[in-house]
C-alpha cells in the first residue's frame, strides 16, 4: 500500500467488503504498485494491469 500513488491508495481504502469477502487482494495491486512512478501506476490501473481480465475487472473498481 505504501508504494501506491496517494489517490489510488485512497480509492483502495474506500472499498468495502461484500459478504465478508474483500473485493481486492494485495496480489491484484502488485502489478500497479510496482509499475514505477505514480503516473505509471495510474496508466497501469487504467489499462487493467497487463490485460488480465480478472485484474482489469478488479482494478476498474479503483
Amino acid at each position: 500500500m505504501l508504494l501506491l500513488a496517494p489517490d489510488l491508495r485512497a480509492r483502495v481504502l474506500e472499498l468495502e467488503a461484500v459478504g465478508g469477502a474483500e473485493l481486492m487482494a494485495e496480489r491484484t495491486l502488485r502489478a500497479v504498485a510496482y509499475a514505477g512512478s505514480w503516473a505509471e501506476q495510474r496508466i497501469a490501473r487504467a489499462t487493467g494491469s497487463e490485460g488480465c481480465s480478472v485484474h482489469s475487472h478488479l482494478l476498474s473498481r479503483l
